[in-house]
Order: C-alpha cells, then structure tokens, then sequence
C-alpha cells in the first residue's frame, strides 16, 4: 500500500485548508495501482498529522497482504501434486449438485479450500480411506484457521460444522463408488452450535432508528430494510421479487384455502395483499451482464435474471412456491410503489416478455445494501446486526401469533425442519421470560389481602 499527502479543498471559497492522505493498492487482477476507498482506512489514520504514523500502517497492510498471499498460495498447492483430486474435486460438484441445488457451491468451496488443503498439504496424506486417522486433528486446526474470505480471526462454529458435513459428503460420494466403509468426522450436534439470543434479535425500536437513518443514506435500502423486516424473507429471496410474485387481496386457490383460513385462526392483522415466491436469483450481481449458461445448460440473455429453486427445494415448481401475507401497511405500499414503477417499465418493455425480469428492487444487490445497512448502524450507534436478523425479528413475531402453528410456520417461513421451528417456540419464551424480568425489577410484587 503507498499514500500521498493530498490538498483539501474548501469547495465553498476554493481556497486549500490543510491536507489530507490518499491511499493506493495494486491490484494483481487488473495489475494496476487502485485508489483505497476512504471507509477502508481507520478514521485515526486518515486524519493523523504523523507521517511515521501512516507509513508504519501501510507497512503493516502490506505485510497481511503477503501472508495471505501466501496463504492461499498453499491452499492450492495440493493441485500440483494429485491430479486426481482435481478430477475428484469435479465429481463433488456434479455430485452436490443433484442433493443441494441451492448450496453445492459452498459445499464445493468449503472442500477445496479447507478439508483438501488440510488433508493434501498439511498432513500430505493422499489415501482419503486413512484421512480418519486425522480427524481429531482437523477439528482442532478448524478451531483456529483464519478464514480464507472474511476478516475474522478465527471460523464460526456454523462454518466449522458445514466444512465438516462437505468432508462428509465427500467420503460418502467415494464410499460409495468404491464399495468401501470409511469413517466419517463427528461433526457438532444443533445444542452445541452458536444460538440466537434475545440479545440478536431486533427490537421494534431498533428496525425505527435503523430505518430512519437508512432513508437519509439509501431509499431503496430502507425501503429494502422495512420489507425484509416485515416479510421474513431473506435477503437473495427478496432481491429476486418480481413483477410476477405480488398480488393484491386474499390468498386464494383450491390449495390455499386451507392457508387463508389457518390465518383466520390467530390474532393476526387484516393482510392487504401476498407475495408468492416462486424463485430467487442464481448471481450474486442478480442480472447477468453477458450471456450465461447454467449447470442445467439454460442459456440466459444479457440484462436478465437466472433463476434457481428456493432454498432447501430441488427446483421450481408450483408445489415448492412459498406465499407470505403482507400485515404492515407501510411494507405494503411500498411493494404496490414499485410494483407500479416496474409495471410502467413492462409497458416500455424494458426487459422484455419475462415478467420476472421486472425486479421489485431493482439495481440494489447485497454488497451495496449491506454497505448502506453498516453505516446506519454506525450512524445510529448501534451494534451491526446482520440482513438475516430482520427474518428473525418478523417470526418470531409470527410464531407468537400463530402459537408455533406447524402449518402456517412451514407454509410462510419455508422452514422444512421442525427443530428449526422449535427454535423460535423457545425463543419466543425466552424473550417472554426476559420482558417479565425486567418489568418485576422496576415493580414490587402485591401481597394478598
């Protein structure tokens, strides 16, 4: 990383008012020098007035750099050595692929960077039926590998354990081609993972405070932030919203009768409309920017938007679609605002035929919402709780109303695992237990008469 000492110009009067630092870094993609963007740099540093100070931080952002280079240097090196890995590595794919549509790439991911580079390059042990031998080893080093993407110390408990489940897969994929016995690593049980609390939860005040300040930074981040906390959805779910998926008045159909109904059951508000997810996007940039063929050979034209099933479903079909009733106003008015927006772009048609090319939230991605979404919490003073926190906040709300109903929690949430359900049952409880806690602190108890 280099720096210069840049001018500052008052834009009122043009007249220079001290100076402030410019950083750059190379970049071995583009092979050139990019400018550092100003939230990357620790406020104490840009406005140091120490020289010694700026130099010594960017020697030491240049000395992370190294060390991960390195890092990932030898995470590859198993490539070199064993062919055959590489060719196994591509039977995994296509193998996970059929199992978990949705996931396989993390799966895939998960394997190669973590479980073959510990296997092949650390232990450098290429007979996968011995890797057992290793197992309680492996556990420890995941315990405290730095992870290979994010900026943490160490991995999450729930990160450990899905390595720990693709290692799994993997032997099962080459037991079974093989006709073999091998042992599998004990991965962690549910009760041993990291649980939400009470404490991760978002309060009615915080989704407030958070959308206040997003409406001054983004919008379309608020108005994203309102819908996540008010839908349940999760985030890609919700990005992929389309033209297609809102509809006004009851929920109705020879099947979702028995939905309407149900709801009628609980002290629900009245519900002004409904979404009925049909898909989420495949891409991460959400519309493709050249053409694009998925692994099912479907070739996707430029400026649409691939499509793959709901999470925990195989493929998209009218039985694996999920309805979610909109109960606040204001997230329904501001489907219907963008509803009508895009409706005016079919007209045009913009994005041709395909109405779910029509996106609800168009032009926002995950990146810039989470961008938006960390700087209202640093703005509102707030410890950063994560897009998925807004799905929480809202079922539990749910199951409180519905009193756990299997058949609306299944239907509205798309949780298939009744453990998952159960979850909230508890939390639910415990946010109960907490609430009356709190108020007996402030109060003295009665006695009888």
């Amino acid at each position: 990383m280099k720096y210069t000492k840049v001018k500052k110009i008052n834009r009122a009067t043009g007249e220079p008012c001290g100076f402030r630092w410019q950083f750059t870094k190379y970049n071995p993609k583009t092979q050139i020098n990019e400018r550092v963007p100003v939230k990357a740099i620790p406020k104490h540093i840009r406005n140091s007035q120490d020289e010694s100070e700026v130099e010594a931080y960017c020697k030491s952002q240049d000395a992370i750099d190294q060390t991960a280079r390195h890092r990932a240097k030898l995470r590859i090196e198993w490539r070199k050595k064993y062919d055959d890995y590489n060719k196994l590595l591509e039977d995994f794919s296509t193998y996970q692929a059929e199992r978990a549509p949705n996931s396989y790439l993390n799966d895939v991911y998960y394997l190669e960077q973590y479980a073959f580079h510990f296997f092949l390059t650390k232990k450098e042990n290429n007979t996968y039926w011995q890797w057992y031998l290793h197992f309680d080893e492996f556990r420890k080093w995941l315990k405290t590998e730095k992870p290979a993407k994010w900026n943490r110390e160490t991995l999450s408990l729930n990160t450990q354990n899905r390595i720990i489940k693709a290692l799994n897969v993997f032997l099962g994929m080459v037991a079974k081609a093989n006709d073999k016995n091998i042992p599998r690593c004990q991965h962690y049980k549910r009760d041993e993972l990291n649980q939400i609390t009470s404490l991760d939860i978002l309060s009615e005040e915080e989704v407030m405070i958070i959308s206040k300040e997003l409406r001054e930074i983004s919008p379309l981040s608020c108005d994203f932030f309102i819908v996540l906390a008010r839908t349940g959805m999760r985030e890609n779910e919700a990005l992929g919203l389309a033209l297609s998926f809102l509809s006004e008045g009851n929920i109705q159909g020879a099947k979702l009768d028995k939905l309407h109904s149900h709801i009628k059951r609980y002290p629900f508000p009245e519900y002004y409309g409904y979404i009925c997810l049909e898909s989420q996007p495949q891409l991460k940039s959400i519309r493709t920017k050249e053409k694009f063929c998925d692994r099912l050979g479907t070739t996707w034209e430029v400026g649409s938007v691939p499509r793959k099933p709901l999470k925990l479903r195989k493929k998209i079909s009218p039985e694996n679609y999920r309805f979610i009733p909109i109960f606040d106003k204001e997230a329904w008015n501001i489907l219907v605002d963008r509803w009508n927006a895009q409706q005016e772009k079919k007209e045009r048609n913009a994005h041709g035929e395909d109405l779910r090319n029509y996106l609800l939230f168009d032009t926002l991605t995950a990146s810039i919402f989470y961008n938006d979404l960390k700087e209202a919490y640093r703005r509102a003073s707030l410890i950063f709780k994560s897009p998925h926190m807004n799905r929480h906040f809202f079922l539990t709300w749910f199951y409180e109303c519905c009193d756990s109903d299997r058949f609306l929690a299944k239907v509205i949430s798309g949780h298939i695992d009744e453990r998952s359900i159960e979850n909230y049952s508890h939390l639910r409880d415990f946010i109960g237990r907490e609430q009356q806690a709190k108020k007996q602190a402030t109060t003295k108890m009665k006695r009888l008469s």
